[in-house]
């Protein structure tokens, strides 16, 4: 039955590991259709905007409203319409490049935890747990 969990649980984490990503911090282009992707990939300049990798490769999706508050510490930065591309394939054929918004992601994935706050009272806590189990039970002895 342990057996069953453990790999039950792995495949599920498993599963979150797909191509959706999370924002991070860094420069990246963002398609112009819905949704919202933004690619931080970067690849050489193609026309002389920089060009970031469309295929095969981990995006953020990024919808300003929804996203404000699954991401609260990252914010999209537009400075550039239609300033970058986005490579959709492989080869060097025009109709593989996409126009998109040129910017940058700003923020961090880290939460301010105030978590010094409460070692103590978690250290106490635990304290009065193993104090009440290890009375409860009978002393064995390893030795014997």
């Amino acid at each position: 039955m342990k057996l069953i969990t453990t790999i039950l649980t792995s495949i599920i984490c498993l599963l979150f590991l797909a191509v959706h990503a999370q924002p991070v911090a860094g420069n990246g282009c963002m398609t112009t259709t819905s949704p919202n992707r933004v690619y931080q990939q970067a690849l050489a300049n193609y026309n002389g905007l920089p060009t970031y990798k469309g295929y095969s490769a981990q995006y953020s999706e990024w919808t300003p409203q929804a996203d404000m508050s699954t991401y609260p510490c990252f914010t999209w930065n537009q400075t550039s319409s239609n300033g970058c591309y986005i490579k959709t394939g492989s080869g060097n054929s025009s109709s593989k490049y996409k126009l998109g918004n040129y910017g940058n992601f700003t923020g961090s994935a880290a939460t301010s935890c105030p978590i010094d706050d409460y070692i103590f009272p978690f250290a106490m806590l635990m304290a009065t747990l193993a104090y009440f189990h290890i009375k409860r039970k009978p002393f064995q002895s390893f030795l014997e």
